[in-house]
């Protein structure tokens, strides 16, 4: 049982791709979804003290080292709900990447974002 939820969680990442942002949870998502990087306005440490109202919440209950991938437009979210999936349509998506810092350095720092500065 500990090695199949240790499986599990191996397999929730995060990837920047020169088309964006691919974010692959099979606790909370049926499919990966792409964000696409013309899309993307900001990739940030979020806040444990609030919750914004457009927000996707992906960390299953994580708080410390959230980030925040923020939206220009609605990105569609195949979002698992017990036995059921339902499509969800949001302007941000908050994660929990093991090391946060890590992953907004590599954001700002790739070179497809690179025309786009992403905000801090």
């Amino acid at each position: 049982m500990l090695v199949r939820s240790i499986h599990g969680l191996a397999q929730r990442w995060v990837v920047l791709v020169p088309a964006g942002m691919v974010i692959a949870d099979p606790f909370t998502l049926s499919d990966p979804v792409l964000l696409p990087r013309e899309q993307i306005i900001s990739v940030r440490r979020h806040s444990v003290t609030s919750l914004p109202d457009d927000a996707l919440d992906l960390r299953l209950g994580t708080l410390m080292g959230s980030v925040e991938v923020r939206l220009a437009e609605p990105a569609m979210f195949a979002r698992r709900q017990r036995a059921e999936t339902a499509v969800v349509e949001s302007l941000a998506a908050l994660i929990s990447p093991l090391r946060a810092e890590t992953l907004i350095a590599a954001a700002r720092s790739h070179p497809h974002c690179r025309r786009r500065r992403l905000a801090a």
